[in-house]
């Protein structure tokens, strides 16, 4: 045999085991989404009061200044609750990806020289 000839191989792989892990990390993020959804609906109606006390007359300095810090951290907090939610879909899809694979895979793998 030359270097360009192929050997097809049937490997099967057992993907229940996988789907079950998957499944199960699955349930036990299910409840973070849902209160990291909740938390930034609530820390929202936070933003809101930022800015209506950042718009009231005769706000000092020292406040305005701790409203800018809130106002900042609240964008943190956003930006990474946002990023929880789409890691926790990501899982989620390849959940659903792997529901698809079947126990075989077939793969042609190189001859070995």
């Amino acid at each position: 045999m030359n270097d360009n000839q192929t050997i097809n191989v049937t490997a099967q792989l057992d993907t229940t085991e996988i789907k079950n892990s998957l499944n199960q990390l699955e349930v036990s993020i299910k409840p973070i989404k849902l209160s990291v959804e909740v938390d930034q609906k609530g820390v929202s109606s936070v933003q809101t009061l930022i800015n209506s006390l950042k718009n009231l007359n005769g706000v000092g300095k020292e406040t305005q200044q701790t409203l800018g810090i809130l106002s900042t951290k609240y964008q943190l907090f956003t930006t990474s609750a946002t990023k929880v939610v789409t890691s926790i879909n990501n899982i989620s899809t390849a959940m659903s990806a792997f529901e698809k694979i079947g126990n075989k895979i077939y793969a042609r793998f190189p001859q070995a020289a």
